[in-house]
């Protein structure tokens, strides 16, 4: 049996325990919790009123998820993370263990965010390739790349190329990873 800890509308916590989440579709419903199918919840997850769990989802055990947060399809959300209120996970993202991710913070779709990253905001570009999204600690993640700031200013060229990117392309990029910077308050 698992025990899962739903909020409802002024932060009152309803504490059930089940075997299958069949069990408690009732209750997630009232408080307009949607949960697609084959998702996987640990025990002691919080789960916020309005909160949308995404088809294939994993939400590791002791992680709280807030009101109105999206988790996308097969996300996965580490043990103890943190999703702030009306935060959106893209699809397949991966939030690490113990992972703060601030109120209404927007991570793109297969970013990486690493275990006891506290990510208060976020940014998230959506480029004319791929989307690029600060994950913490100066990195960046751009596509299914995460490389640091440094790192991309090092071998963003050769990762563009390898991946086709256009010279125009390389050049916008450059520009986005310029904001990052800024962002991070790493400018030089």
């Amino acid at each position: 049996m698992k025990t899962i800890l739903l909020k409802n509308t002024i932060g009152e916590v309803v504490s059930l325990r089940y075997a299958n989440l069949s069990e408690i579709t009732p209750q997630l419903t009232e408080l307009g919790i949607t949960v697609g199918i084959d998702v996987s919840i640990g025990n002691q997850v919080s789960i916020g009123y309005g909160a949308n769990i995404g088809c294939g989802a994993n939400i590791g055990c002791g992680a709280n998820i807030g009101n109105r947060a999206n988790i996308g399809y097969e996300a996965s959300i580490g043990y103890e993370a943190n999703i702030g209120d009306g935060a959106n996970i893209g699809y397949e993202a991966n939030i690490g263990d113990r992972a703060n991710i601030g109120y209404e913070a927007n991570i793109g779709d297969r970013a990486i965010i690493w275990a006891d990253v506290q990510l208060p905001r976020s940014l998230y570009i959506t480029g004319s390739r791929h989307a690029l999204t600060y994950t913490g600690n100066a990195t960046v993640s751009i596509g299914c790349c995460n490389l640091t700031l440094q790192e991309w200013e090092n071998q963003g060229g050769a990762v563009a190329e390898a991946h086709g990117y256009t010279p125009d392309q390389i050049i916008e990029y450059r520009k986005y990873l310029r904001i990052a910077r800024i962002f991070a308050g790493n400018d030089k």
